[in-house]
């Protein structure tokens, strides 16, 4: 939960940037795009979020409407399961001849 918490203050200062607005103005529970977000800019806010967090991100989400919130979320989803992912590597396998 915290680091959903995170993500939504990071997404939404990202999206200020990329909307020319305040942060306070952007209320995470409106579709970026009913906020201004065009083509260009959710290409350019996609890569920024794909670039510092490592996750993919389609295109689409943003041209469909996605809220801050809803996008949050699934990007938390994303890194829960890459930290079990991660976790399940570093795991010391022992590898044997059959």
């Amino acid at each position: 939960m915290e680091r959903e918490k995170i993500l939504i203050s990071r997404i939404q200062n990202k999206a200020a940037r990329v909307l020319a607005m305040k942060n306070n103005l952007i209320d995470i529970h409106k579709p970026l795009n009913k906020m201004g977000l065009d083509s260009l800019m959710s290409i350019e806010l996609r890569n920024q979020i794909q670039s510092e967090l490592e996750v993919d991100v389609p295109i689409t989400k943003f041209m469909e409407g996605i809220t801050i919130a809803d996008l949050s979320n699934q990007l938390n989803q994303q890194l829960n399961q890459s930290d079990r992912t991660d976790n399940i590597k570093k795991k010391n396998w022992i590898e044997v001849e059959l």
